[in-house]
C-alpha cells in the first residue's frame, strides 16, 4: 500500500534504498498482473452480501478460488467512505479465513481477531490488519454460513456494534456526503 498503513521508519528506509536497483517494468507487471475471473465473482459476491453495523462492515465471500482473496477484499472495503473497520471472511479448502482491516491507528486488530477466534484455529496481526483461520477439517457437518455468521456476530460484540441493525452495504442511500 506504498507505505502508507503501518510503515516504520525502516520500511520506509529500505524502500528508499531499493527503488533505484529495481526493474520498473517488473514492478509494474507484478502491480497490474491479470486475474482468474473467479477473482471477479468474488468481488461481485462480496459487494452482493457485504452489510454493516455502524462503522464496520462484514463481508461473507463464500468459496474462494485462493486465499489470498479475503485478505484483497478486505482491502477494498476499507476504502468505503464512512467505513473503520472490515471483516471478511471466506471459506479456502478445509478452512474458515478471517482477514481484519481497520482504518484506526488505535484499532489493535490483532488482538480483536485472536480473541474472536480463540482456541478454534490461529490468528494474530498488527494495529490496523489481522487474519485467522479456523480449521474445518474433521467436522463435514458443519455449516459455513452459520460459522460465518457466528464470527461475525462475535466481531461485532467486540467492535461494540452488536447492538445496531445490519444494512445492506449498498442499498441505495446517500453517503454522508449527499451523493447516492
Amino acid at each position: 500500500m506504498d507505505l502508507g498503513r503501518e510503515a516504520s521508519d525502516e520500511d520506509v528506509a529500505a524502500s528508499i534504498f531499493l527503488y533505484p536497483r529495481t526493474d520498473p517494468t517488473a514492478i509494474s507487471r507484478i502491480r497490474h498482473a491479470r486475474v482468474p475471473r473467479g477473482v471477479y465473482r468474488s468481488i461481485h459476491e462480496g459487494l452482493e452480501r457485504a452489510w454493516s453495523r455502524g462503522d464496520v462492515v462484514f463481508v461473507p465471500l463464500g468459496t474462494l478460488e485462493y486465499p489470498d482473496l479475503v485478505a484483497q477484499l478486505a482491502d477494498l472495503f476499507l476504502r468505503v467512505h464512512g467505513v473503520d473497520w472490515v471483516i471478511a471472511a471466506g471459506l479456502y479448502k478445509d478452512s474458515l479465513l478471517i482477514s481484519v482491516r481497520a482504518h484506526r491507528p488505535d484499532a489493535h486488530a490483532g488482538e480483536v481477531v485472536q480473541g474472536v477466534v480463540g482456541d478454534r484455529g490461529s490468528a494474530g496481526g498488527h494495529g490496523e490488519m489481522a487474519g485467522g483461520r479456523i480449521d474445518l477439517e474433521g467436522t463435514p457437518d458443519a455449516d459455513p454460513d452459520r460459522l460465518i455468521a457466528d464470527v461475525f456476530d462475535q466481531f461485532a460484540l467486540a467492535l461494540n456494534v452488536g447492538g445496531l441493525p445490519p444494512r445492506s452495504l449498498i442499498a441505495v442511500s446517500p453517503d454522508p456526503d449527499g451523493t447516492p
